[in-house]
């Protein structure tokens, strides 16, 4: 599991985050299950609008989910949700769907990743 892929990076958290605050990481722990609950839901609803040929939505959960994403600490699987809004606002359906593809074969990475980063804290 990479670091900021599927895995949240401890780096990129401390930014956000003072992991020796119990409240700051309760809070984290609170993201991590919002995350684990609606986050990898709008990555299955992302998919269904890209098969769907809906690039606004698309857009629109991309950039959702790039926020999100960066916020739990997976700032490269952030990175892809920016390549999926550039390409679907570009109208470029076929690298929009190869990018949304990518980040929807990464989910059981990624629920497995942050549930043991989550045990960690």
């Amino acid at each position: 599991m990479a670091n900021g892929l599927t895995r949240p990076d401890r780096a990129d958290l401390e930014d956000l985050f003072d992991l020796d605050d119990p409240e700051d990481l309760e809070m984290l722990r609170e993201l991590y299950e919002l995350f684990l609950d609606e986050g990898i839901s709008h990555i299955r609803q992302l998919m269904a609008m890209m098969n769907l040929g809906n690039l606004h939505e698309v857009d629109e959960l991309a950039h959702s989910l790039k926020s999100t994403l960066g916020n739990v600490g997976l700032a490269a699987s952030s990175e892809i949700c920016n390549r999926i809004m550039e390409n679907a606002r570009a109208e470029d359906p076929g690298l929009a769907k190869e990018a949304v593809a990518h980040l929807g074969s990464l989910i059981p990475e990624m629920e497995i990743g942050v549930r043991e980063f989550m045990r960690s804290l």
